[in-house]
């Protein structure tokens, strides 16, 4: 099976470079640089494809909500749409203190009640421990934990994601900041770089360069990097 080959053209002046970079070296024009890939090696009178295809799914129609868990707890089935849906995954986040850990002993305390407590899984803890410690894989993994250890998050991921599953971090924009971070000097950023924003810098490289994911980042509020696993 060949290698799918990729490479970043800069829009502005045509220069090819095997990774993405912010500055194109060639013309000193920044974020000119778009990939472009091909499933076959390139060879004589052979041009790489550009671009790939997606299948959307069609909204169109009346849609069935899945079947629900209900929990007991009023205001936890509300935000959760009816309960929880067999198979998902739900991420409970907040502050220290807030009373996370409170709320899923009570959530487990009702679904034991009603005889379902064996149909959900509740992980207290450490993220990134936590992770290391389950050995399946997952369809679906949503990265917003402490931004210092995103890049950890970033090695981990591959091992723990199937193939066509997603990776999904937040907050990898921030407040557009990681445009000077990452070497634009014609960017003025609000704050100057610290150690939260360094590590998205890295983190967004790293996902970047690996050949485990193809990679995007959704303009959304402060920034969604959407991976598919490879």
């Amino acid at each position: 099976m060949s290698k799918r080959h990729l490479t970043f053209v800069c829009q502005n002046c045509g220069a090819a470079y095997n990774r993405w970079q912010g500055k194109c070296e060639a013309c000193g024009e920044w974020n000119t640089l778009s990939e472009e890939g091909s499933d076959k090696p390139a060879g004589p009178g052979r041009k790489p494809g550009k671009g790939r295809l997606f299948q959307l799914q069609d909204l169109a129609g009346d849609a069935q909500d899945a079947p629900r868990i209900a929990s007991g707890i009023g205001e936890l089935d509300r935000v959760t749409g009816g309960g929880f849906v067999r198979g998902s995954v739900l991420l409970l986040g907040g502050d220290p203190g807030i009373g996370k850990s409170t709320l899923l002993i009570q959530a487990t305390a009702a679904l034991a009640r009603a005889g379902v407590a064996d149909r959900i899984q509740v992980h207290v803890g450490d993220a990134l421990e936590v992770l290391s410690e389950r050995k399946e894989q997952f369809d679906v993994l949503f990265c917003d934990i402490d931004k210092p250890d995103y890049p950890r998050a970033a090695r981990m991921a591959p091992e723990r994601v199937r193939r066509g599953g997603l990776f999904i971090t937040d907050n990898t924009l921030w407040r557009g900041d990681v445009v000077y971070a990452a070497g634009n000097p014609d960017y003025k950023p609000e704050y100057q770089p610290d150690q939260k924003l360094r590590a998205i810098v890295e983190f967004n490289g790293m996902l970047y360069q690996s050949p485990d994911w193809f990679t995007t980042i959704v303009p959304l509020r402060d920034g969604v990097t959407v991976a598919m696993r490879l």
